[in-house]
């Protein structure tokens, strides 16, 4: 996992955007909107941002991979002003006239006479002008299109294409358009897996630690001995009891060095650590932990780590003199059954609908 991804995965609004909304809704799809072009209303309303703010929102998550994103449409905006309220025109070739018209093209197919349907009308009936024989249903057929102009009568292959701005009144063509992609997205195959190894317990670790009747911040930065600014992934607090806590979630053991950066971090700031690790440290980061005294408790998934988060900070003790390495058992746990319900399997919260594209 990418440090990039790992921080992101820690932000707040990050973390409820992947529990709230994306856990809700398989896509996020972007609605034109006349004044701001197209926008993500649901990620404006869910976190409070504004139509650009969201957009980086969704940029920034999938230039870190935890969202792919897939072309939705080409937005054509002004030049000039940059709206997006924008009609389009087509024009002659000869003489710029806006006027050109379409005509059905009709070919009879006894004799092998194109002309357009105008041409074939007469009475009321469909005559052939070259044989003059009445069109019946099936010896006739469209021939395509065919375009001229109405203002200087002239024939017209491939009419010019041209818009115009609604609001500046700006004239342009292709050549000079602002022509962006706009793009909906969805949750990356790299994200659910590392979802899956338990990278947002932070929420559900708040919220049952704060039902026991502690005080919980998250993200908690505090200036260690050394002026340098510490940052761990929470502070638990209640009366005198104050233990900062850190969440390595992975698909692979954690190494020494991870033991090594905690035990850091946690001499510099003066402050108690619980580490919560999954799914396990390999063996010479435990002999490690061990000997720098650092309390970690250890699961091979989410629930897993949750559930002994839980019973651990039940106690009125939570500190030892001996460093606290707790390993629960494995439980066998239920498959996800949805897509879009993998959230909801790993922290045991309601069920969501799945929507369909």
């Amino acid at each position: 996992m990418s440090e990039e991804r790992r921080d992101l995965y820690k932000v707040p609004e990050v973390e409820y955007f992947l529990t709230n909304v994306i856990s809700e809704e398989s896509e996020i799809v972007p609605q034109f909107d006349l004044e701001f072009g197209y926008r993500y209303p649901v990620v404006e309303k869910a976190l409070g941002k504004e139509p650009n703010e969201a957009r980086k929102f969704l940029e920034k998550l999938a230039q870190a991979g935890i969202l792919d994103r897939k072309l939705h449409v080409m937005d054509i905006r002004c030049p000039n002003c940059g709206s997006s309220n924008v009609s389009t025109n087509y024009l002659c070739p000869f003489c710029g006239a806006i006027n050109v018209v379409r005509n059905a093209l009709i070919e009879h197919i006894s004799c092998g006479y194109i002309d357009v349907l105008a041409n074939f009308k007469k009475n009321g009936d469909l005559i052939c002008p070259k044989c003059h024989n009445k069109l019946e249903l099936g010896n006739y057929r469209s021939a395509g299109n065919w375009y001229g102009c109405g203002s200087c009568g002239k024939r017209i292959e491939v009419p010019r294409t041209s818009h115009a701005c609604r609001k500046c009144e700006t004239k342009f063509t292709l050549d000079n358009a602002t022509y962006n992609e706009v793009y909906y997205y969805i949750l990356s195959s790299t994200a659910k897996e590392e979802i899956g190894h338990g990278v947002l317990l932070l929420g559900s670790i708040k919220d049952n630690l704060t039902k026991l009747g502690y005080k919980v911040i998250v993200p908690f930065v505090m200036k260690g001995n050394s002026g340098v600014e510490q940052a761990f992934d929470m502070l638990v607090t209640r009366g005198d009891q104050r233990i900062a806590m850190d969440v390595l979630a992975s698909d692979r053991p954690i190494l020494q060095v991870e033991i090594i950066k905690e035990y850091v971090k946690t001499l510099d700031a003066k402050v108690d650590l619980y580490l919560v690790v999954i799914p396990e440290l390999s063996e010479d980061a435990r002999k490690l932990a061990e000997s720098y005294k650092v309390n970690v408790i250890e699961s091979h998934s989410p629930q897993e780590a949750l559930k002994a988060i839980v019973k651990t900070f039940e106690s009125e003790k939570l500190i030892e003199e001996k460093p606290v390495i707790i390993r629960p058992e494995p439980q066998k746990e239920e498959p996800i059954k949805t897509k879009s319900d993998f959230l909801g399997s790993l922290f045991k919260k309601k069920k969501v609908k799945t929507k369909e594209r």
